[in-house]
């Protein structure tokens, strides 16, 4: 009897092992990183990987600086990147109970184009049905 526990605990963590290696794919199929970003960057360019990370680190360079200036970028067809003030607030913590303060600080804000469609062509279908 012990035996069959012990198989049937070793066949559910083999499940949830392949489970886990399932789900690790799958967010990997819609995350890039700076090199992968650099290789769709590359293929698309004509250039060589190692010039299309020179590029996408003199980009994130620039919008590190226009950010930390309070400047504004903007992208036709894509949005406008911005910074905006975060007012200082309290915080309440419902587990401990214990109020903090979190101080002002400035984030960075994405504002898409009207002209941005990340939902396909289906969607743009439809918007168009329904105003007909």
């Amino acid at each position: 009897m012990n035996s069959g526990n012990g198989r049937r605990q070793q066949e559910e963590a083999t499940t949830r092992g392949n489970n886990i290696k399932k789900i690790d794919t799958m967010k990997k199929e819609n995350h890039l990183n700076k090199r992968d970003l650099a290789r769709k960057m590359s293929l698309h360019g004509g250039m060589t990987i190692e010039m299309a990370e020179i590029c996408l680190s003199c980009l994130v360079e620039i919008f590190r600086e226009t950010m930390a200036n309070d400047g504004e970028i903007v992208l036709q067809n894509m949005g406008s990147f911005s910074t905006c003030e975060m007012k200082k607030r309290l915080l309440y913590n419902p587990i401990t109970g214990e109020r903090m303060v979190v101080n002002a600080r400035k984030r960075v804000k994405f504002t898409p184009s009207t002209t941005l469609n990340i939902n396909g062509d289906d969607a743009e279908q439809e918007t168009e049905l329904e105003t007909e």
